[in-house]
């Protein structure tokens, strides 16, 4: 749900209640803005990976193994399970 259609469903119960002037919006910081960018791309980056789970039963990479994805050239990734990568950046 977007912030615009989560204040749209508080507005139209502040109207029903008559609470509109209760309601207030409030912008999110610099901090904020930056944070959800970078979940965003946490997110977007965690669906384009391709599922590991394949490739561990095939033994062609093991829990604990160290990957870099070469699109990502400045992080490596450690295998958690076939679903999962814990990333770091060098």
């Amino acid at each position: 749900m977007s912030a615009a259609d989560a204040y749209s469903i508080l507005e139209t119960i502040a109207q029903i209640n008559g609470l509109e002037d209760h309601l207030v919006l409030v912008e999110p910081s610099n901090k904020q803005l930056k944070d959800e960018e970078k979940a965003e791309e946490i997110r977007t980056k965690r669906a384009s990976l391709p599922k590991l789970d394949w490739m561990v039963e095939e033994g062609l990479v093991n829990i604990g193994d160290k990957i870099c994805v070469i699109s990502y050239p400045n992080e490596i990734a450690t295998i958690v399970d076939g679903s999962m990568l814990n990333i770091m950046v060098k």
